[in-house]
């Protein structure tokens, strides 16, 4: 693996910490989607954006930025919507080559850091990122709403025949020492037919925060959520020979450091939790054959989804060609109607048909 410095660095632009960063591809040009963050006062602020003051002399902000990875340029985009307030340590995940979902993190409130609930999905193009705030009341549920919460991490997980839903584990309150110990899914998030259940974890995947999350799709109907990392609490610790306590993070012990949550798609058309393995069960024999099935299995599908495609994909092939058919009928009949102009008029007949035609 090799490093590249992408952009040099530049005094003019905001030095953050805690921000949100995702790759997107608009008009098939690659692009970074940069929001948020905390860092020095810039030295410019952008009318668009908000910098809200902190008192520990630091800027908290919502400011979003553009960067063209094919020339190295940055933009500045207009924003439109009901745009995120500026936020910290938040959840980004992608949904498709142009839309995304963030989802907490911390906010200001009345000067104070609070941790926030708030969901958002936002569309990017090339000059303008349109945010909408998800409603509680556009959740289904039973009333179910996700905790306020912060350093917390979630992945996008996507099945053939249902829309792509949002995975969220853990997190903590930030104003206080207690973790948020739950696993969300936020499903329908493309559809605005969105729909929040709690899934059931063993703390020693949920109990946890600042930790990694990626969705690995093994097959069709199963996907891995491979959880990497974090804290599990804080506690005193003694320095200056004892003379003083600090409060410090914890972090996960090693047989929890790495797990993986198994997902598979139900025939009930829901995500259910098949196993869940930690860092002992990942050295032992059963993974090992559970792990090649899947690999075979899954570049089985993959060159089967290349040589035989889905329904969906292939009712959009038969789409295509029925318009080029189409076309190619019109297209036809305009030649045969300009030859028979063409002869009529070489026959002396044109003049005729257009008396005939004005006298109708």
């Amino acid at each position: 693996m090799s490093w590249t410095q992408l952009h040099p660095n530049d005094e003019s632009m905001m030095k953050k910490a805690g921000a949100g960063m995702l790759s997107l591809e608009l008009d098939g040009t690659d692009y970074l989607f940069m929001v948020g963050g905390v860092g020095p006062t810039p030295a410019v602020k952008h009318p668009q954006f908000q910098y809200d003051q902190l008192k520990d002399g630091y800027v908290r902000t919502n400011e979003q930025l553009l960067y063209n990875l094919s020339n190295g340029q940055f933009t500045v985009p207009f924003v439109s919507g009901q745009c995120c307030p500026p936020t910290i340590f938040f959840t980004i995940e992608k949904i498709n080559q142009n839309k995304g979902t963030m989802f907490g993190g911390v906010v200001t409130h009345e000067g104070f850091p609070i941790p926030t609930d708030s969901v958002y999905t936002f569309n990017v193009t090339h000059k303008t990122i349109h945010w909408e705030n998800v409603k509680k009341g556009s959740i289904s549920g039973k009333g179910l709403w996700p905790k306020e919460r912060c350093d917390h991490a979630g992945a996008i997980i996507t099945h053939v025949s249902s829309s792509p839903a949002l995975f969220v584990i853990g997190g903590w309150e930030y104003d206080s020492t207690k973790l948020v110990n739950d696993c969300l899914l936020l499903d329908y998030i493309t559809t605005g037919q969105y729909s929040c259940k709690k899934i059931t974890l063993p703390e020693s995947v949920t109990g946890r925060y600042s930790h990694s999350l990626t969705a690995v799709t093994m097959s069709p109907h199963c996907v891995w959520l491979v959880i990497i990392g974090g804290y599990k609490g804080t506690e005193f610790v003694d320095i200056a020979g004892g003379l003083q306590k600090v409060l410090r993070p914890t972090f996960i012990s090693d047989s929890d450091r790495l797990m993986i949550v198994e997902l598979v798609y139900s025939d009930a058309g829901e995500w259910i939790v098949q196993s869940v393995l930690d860092a002992n069960d990942l050295t032992s024999k059963k993974y090992q054959e559970k792990y090649s099935s899947y690999s075979k299995t899954r570049t089985w599908w993959m060159d089967q989804l290349m040589e035989y495609p889905t329904e969906k994909e292939m009712q959009l092939q038969r789409y295509i060609q029925l318009l080029q058919e189409k076309l190619h009928v019109f297209y036809q009949d305009k030649v045969s109607l300009q030859e028979a102009l063409i002869e009529a008029n070489k026959k002396g007949l044109l003049a005729c048909i257009i008396s005939t035609f004005i006298l109708i």
